[in-house]
């Protein structure tokens, strides 16, 4: 199962910051995808605290709304690069954003 999309990084990591970088890091031809990843930074994530966006309930809502949703099998190299953001093998630096 290595083209699928298993489990997350078990490191506590803030979901809005890794939803944005998916966000930045995403075609803008991928309309429905990106318009998935702004729902629930801008419609979900304001309304947690930050130990809710770092907790395993957001992060099962993540994986199963978006990522296994849009991306069930990473194909293309953008959706491999996605992955590998969601996953925690490419490291965000948050100070990047601002």
């Amino acid at each position: 199962m290595e083209n699928s999309i298993e489990t997350v990084n078990l490191v506590p990591r803030d979901a809005s910051v890794i939803a944005l970088d998916i966000l930045l890091n995403t075609p803008e031809d991928k309309t429905e995808f990106r318009q998935a990843l702004r729902e629930f930074i801008f419609n979900h994530l304001p309304y947690c605290s930050p130990e809710m966006r770092r907790h395993p309930q957001t992060w099962c809502i993540f994986e199963e709304n978006i990522m296994h949703r849009y991306i069930p099998v990473p194909k293309e190299p953008w959706e491999k690069e996605v992955v590998d953001i969601y996953l925690g093998k490419i490291v965000i630096d948050p100070s990047t954003f601002g």
